[in-house]
């Protein structure tokens, strides 16, 4: 079966990104996720404000925000744009949002 959930505000930090709901399908199966341009690029651009670190260039990755902290201890921030107005929430990130799920349901449930 398929999973499609409607991502309504995307946070870093305290930072409210204004302009960032967008559909995303949860697949397990997919390693990466995979963002709406829009949504890609205002996370990447507020989680480079937000990261006190020098950019870096990997070569062979297909991923434009790297970051390298001492000479021998980088990343990357492992989206990417996807194409269209859907995106896709890979493995890496699923489990996360399953505990962030399970957190709100978990809210929902006390206060009712």
């Amino acid at each position: 079966s398929t999973c499609i959930i409607g991502v309504e505000t995307c946070f870093i930090g305290n930072s409210c990104l204004k302009m960032t709901s967008f559909k995303a399908q949860v697949d397990s199966g997919t390693l990466f996720t995979f963002l709406p341009g829009h949504v890609y690029e205002s996370i990447a651009e507020e989680f480079d404000k937000k990261l006190n670190a020098s950019r870096a260039t990997f070569k062979d990755t297909p991923w434009e925000y790297c970051y390298a902290f001492q000479k021998t201890t980088a990343f990357c921030l492992a989206i990417e744009p996807a194409k269209g107005n859907m995106g896709t929430i890979g493995c890496k990130f699923t489990y996360f949002l399953w505990q962030i799920l399970i957190y709100y349901s978990y809210n929902i449930l006390v206060y009712e």
